[in-house]
């Protein structure tokens, strides 16, 4: 039983693919035991367009981290993302009771700096405090226990679509799924990325997935902007291929390959540019002597676009 206490998931619900995570919690950290991940078929630019395939993603990426973890998944913490993600700062001001902050007063300014009109297709998903004022003191970031007569708070508040987040939820529940806890993408990826002296410098994240772009702002430790924005990796590759006269249905999968073609046939790797390794690919026989060839940058569409050409030494 105090295995499973220990054990924590992760699902990260993407526009290309549906990623599980499985750790233990130890006294080193969280050590990971387990992963999964299955192409997406169901969003599009971060949002749920077709529930049945996530929730079909989503089991086949749990499943996956189950089978690697050795253990059943119950209750996972995912993240969301959208361009319906607003963010923006707030700020609130109460008196202190007693003259010295307590656990009640932070919370009454915290709901001071939410109190502002929210449409009713919205909700609050995250509230991160950036500093506390008490009596023209600025910059405190712990105001417990301190003495002061008035609390000021600044805020970012986060908000969503309730329908956008409702829809991953179910496709969770769904899925044989409970949500923990939601979380916005962009300061899910600053946990693992940025380090506490980066945030206190200042640092902008830009996280590029393939239907949206997450960015967060960070200064003095704290949020100070957030967005999604609607374009991907996806959208650049379109553009790419679309000039092309082709259409790809993957073009997130697109890729540059450097590749060698010949009259003769060859099956054996060459060292053709710097440390680019490329293979030979032709017709008939192999050959075993020098040779002039041509590099060619190909994509999926087919078109060649001719590099260089010279003598290539097979290995």
């Amino acid at each position: 039983m105090a295995k499973k206490h220990s054990i924590v998931a992760g699902l990260d619900i993407g526009t290309s693919k549906v990623c599980a995570v499985v750790g233990e919690m130890t006294d080193r950290g969280v050590e990971i035991i387990g992963i999964g991940s299955h192409p997406s078929q169901g969003l599009r630019k971060g949002v749920v367009v077709n529930i049945e395939s996530t929730v079909n993603s989503i089991k086949r990426a749990v499943e996956e981290a189950e089978l690697m973890a050795g253990c059943e998944i119950h209750t996972v913490f995912t993240g969301l993302s959208g361009n319906h993600i607003k963010g923006f700062n707030s700020h609130g001001i109460v008196a202190v009771k007693n003259k010295e902050v307590c656990q009640r007063d932070l919370d009454r300014v915290i709901d001071a700096a939410r109190a502002v009109a929210i449409p009713t297709d919205r909700e609050v998903l995250q509230i991160l405090p950036q500093d506390y004022i008490i009596d023209d003191q600025d910059g405190i970031k712990e105001p417990l226990g301190m003495s002061g007569v008035r609390l000021e708070a600044r805020v970012h508040i986060v908000t969503s679509a309730v329908t956008s987040a409702q829809n991953i939820v179910k496709c969770c529940n769904r899925a044989g799924l409970n949500i923990g806890d939601m979380v916005l993408m962009p300061l899910a990826a600053a946990e693992a990325v940025l380090s506490g002296e980066e945030r206190e410098l200042g640092v902008a994240l830009v996280d590029i997935g393939s239907g949206t772009t997450d960015i967060a702002v960070f200064h003095d430790g704290t949020v100070r902007h957030s967005a999604v924005l609607s374009v991907g990796g996806h959208s650049c590759c379109v553009d790419i291929l679309t000039p092309m006269g082709a259409f790809d249905q993957r073009p997130h999968e697109m890729r540059n390959e450097v590749l060698v073609y010949t009259t003769e046939a060859l099956a054996e790797d060459v060292e053709v540019v710097g440390t680019v390794t490329v293979s030979l690919y032709a017709a008939s026989t192999a050959i075993d002597t020098d040779f002039t060839a041509k590099l060619v940058d190909v994509h999926p569409c087919g078109m060649a676009i001719n590099v260089a050409e010279g003598i290539v030494r097979a290995r």
